[in-house]
C-alpha cells in the first residue's frame, strides 16, 4: 500500500511540474513546455534548458511565442525582429517574405523568380523548375503568382501574350485555346489534317497522318474523315491481298496458321 501511494504522489508531481512550465523554465524534454503553443526545451545561456519560442518561426511576446511572419517591427530593428530567413520589415510596418519568396509553415520559401542552383531549390511551387539560376514554371505552364504555376491551356487570359509559352495557342473568350487548324494534345496544340508542318512527328494528333509538302495528310491507303484518317477501300482490299498471300505462302510451305487464315 506504501508503494502505490508514493507512486501515485510521483506521478501527480510529475504532471503538475509540466502544466505549470512557462517561458524561461527550467525543462529536461520538449513535453515540459507544452503549457506554451510553440515552445520548446532548448539550451539556455547559462548550459540548462529552459522553455524557449521555437526559432526562427516564433519569438517570445509577453509570455507567449508570438509568430514572427506578419507582426510588428520597423525598418531599424527588422533584424532583431524579421528573424525568419528570407523576410524583411515591408512598409515599416510587419514582417513579410521578400520578392520572390512566400509564406510556408511560419517560414519564407522559394517562389517563382528566387534564385536556384537546382530543381529541389524551386520543389514548394508545383510544376516549377530551376532555369537559368532562378525559379520558373516548366514548359507549357506559366506563373499565376509567386506560389503557383499553371498550365497554359485553358488559363485565364486578356492577351494572347499570356498564352505565348504554349506554340499555336491563342487568347480567346477569357482563356488560352489552341488556333483553329490545332487541337490539344499533352499541353502542347498540335495540327490537325490540312495544316502547315515541317516534320512527320508534327502531325501526330491525328493516327496514320504524315507531313507531306508542308502540309499534314493521311497516309498511303487511308483518306480523310472527320479529321481522322481511315483506311481507304483500296487500304481495305490491299491488306485482304496481301493476308491472303500470306496464308497461301505459309500453306505451301507446310506452316501452321493458328487459325489466322
Amino acid at each position: 500500500m506504501l508503494t502505490t501511494c508514493l507512486a501515485f504522489v510521483l506521478v501527480v508531481c510529475a504532471c503538475v511540474y509540466t502544466a505549470e512550465a512557462a517561458l524561461g523554465d527550467t525543462c529536461t524534454i520538449e513535453a515540459n513546455c507544452t503549457n506554451v503553443t510553440n515552445a520548446d526545451c532548448l539550451d539556455g545561456k547559462n548550459g540548462s534548458k529552459t522553455c524557449q519560442c521555437k526559432a526562427p518561426q516564433f519569438k517570445k511576446v509577453m509570455m507567449i511565442c508570438k509568430e514572427v511572419m506578419g507582426s510588428s517591427c520597423t525598418v531599424a530593428t527588422a533584424a532583431t525582429e524579421c528573424t525568419v530567413p528570407y523576410s524583411d520589415c515591408q512598409n515599416n510596418a510587419t514582417c513579410s517574405c521578400k520578392t520572390s519568396y512566400f509564406k510556408k509553415t511560419s517560414m519564407c520559401v522559394e517562389g517563382i523568380g528566387a534564385p536556384c542552383t537546382d530543381n529541389a531549390n524551386c520543389s514548394n511551387v508545383v510544376n516549377a523548375v530551376c532555369s537559368s539560376s532562378k525559379c520558373g514554371c516548366k514548359p507549357f505552364y506559366r506563373n499565376a503568382g509567386v506560389d503557383s504555376c499553371t498550365k497554359v491551356l485553358d488559363s485565364t487570359c486578356t492577351a494572347t501574350e499570356n498564352c505565348s509559352s504554349v506554340a499555336n495557342s491563342i487568347c480567346t473568350t477569357g482563356s488560352c485555346k489552341c488556333k483553329s487548324m490545332y487541337k490539344a494534345m499533352t499541353d502542347h496544340c498540335m495540327p490537325v489534317l490540312d495544316s502547315q508542318c515541317t516534320a512527320p512527328e508534327n502531325c501526330s494528333s491525328v493516327a496514320h497522318s504524315t507531313c507531306l509538302d508542308g502540309i499534314c495528310k493521311c497516309m498511303s491507303m487511308y483518306k480523310p474523315m472527320d479529321d481522322h484518317c481511315m483506311v481507304s477501300s483500296a487500304g481495305v482490299l490491299s491488306v485482304g491481298i496481301v493476308a491472303m498471300a500470306t496464308c497461301f505462302i505459309a500453306l505451301l510451305m507446310g506452316q501452321k496458321t493458328q487459325g489466322r487464315c
